[in-house]
């Protein structure tokens, strides 16, 4: 399972590196996660996530995910508490794993006659 920002805050940018040299690469910053809006947002999801899969009748346990303190034994699977050190964890991997994503059904819609604008 995934989760994504469908309108983040944060901004990228791209830059020419040569006046005269057309074929040399420009200067890309994606600029993933550099706007402060975005983070509590996808820590959010992360959580809502982690939430529903553990819910899931054929959850057994976590393999290669992040050991947040809600999988402490006693734990309610459903309804876990996280920490600030959770909070900062999942950001931390955050960071590490994010990466842009392209879904060819995410064009935008005009609801009235259900046909794609532009």
């Amino acid at each position: 399972m995934c989760y994504m920002l469908l309108h983040p805050a944060s901004r990228g940018s791209i830059h020419i590196t040569s006046a005269i040299d057309v074929y040399a690469p420009p200067n890309l910053d994606a600029g993933f996660v550099s706007h402060p809006a975005d983070i509590p947002l996808l820590i959010w999801a992360y959580k809502k996530i982690h939430e529903i899969v553990r819910r899931m009748p054929s959850f057994i346990r976590e393999v290669g995910g992040l050991q947040l303190s809600d999988e402490t034994p006693g734990g309610d699977r459903g309804h876990p508490f996280y920490s600030k050190e959770d909070d900062a964890l999942v950001e931390k991997r955050m960071r590490e794993r994010i990466q842009t994503c392209y879904h060819p059904m995410l064009v935008p819609l005009s609801f009235r006659s259900l046909s794609v604008d532009g």
